[in-house]
């Protein structure tokens, strides 16, 4: 009797023991998202990285709470763009998101009456957060691309 009590109580601490470790934090390697959306076929047109003087003053984006970050755009009027960043924290990057809904939403006014053909795309925009992560793809073809960002995020 005293073995069958002792064998529910280990089996008890082996299935509840597993629940009480601490998640692993989310890692998602940038560079490799960053190669990944770049060679897919789903853009319109090519695109170029861009840097902080473009986030800061086009996107309206801070980077205060970003430790590192790409994005790409383009010079015509298709509206595409990629990107993604690592904040310092979750926080930092759900502020990310609201910044990244807010750029979007601009770039929809800048593009009526001009560029009728990105608006459709634009208000398709991918937006993803995991943990302190987050990426945008703004493209021609969201399925694929939001088939790429399912991998990471």
């Amino acid at each position: 009797m005293k073995r069958i009590i002792l064998t529910i109580l280990i089996l008890i601490a082996v299935l509840l023991f597993p629940g009480c470790q601490k998640e692993a934090p989310v890692e998602i390697d940038l560079t490799q998202l960053e190669s990944e959306i770049s060679s897919a076929d789903i853009f319109t047109t090519e695109l170029s990285k861009v840097g902080d003087k473009y986030v800061t003053s086009t996107m309206f984006i801070s980077l205060d709470g970003v430790d590192s970050y790409f994005v790409y755009s383009q010079a015509g009027q298709t509206g595409e763009e990629f990107g993604a960043f690592s904040c310092s924290s979750k926080d930092e990057a759900a502020a990310l998101v609201g910044e990244l809904k807010e750029h979007i939403d601009n770039f929809i006014e800048l593009h009526k009456g001009y560029a009728e053909d990105a608006v459709p795309r634009l208000k398709n925009a991918i937006i993803e957060q995991n943990d302190k992560y987050v990426a945008f793809i703004i493209a021609e073809d969201n399925s694929t691309a939001q088939k790429i960002l399912d991998n990471y995020f």
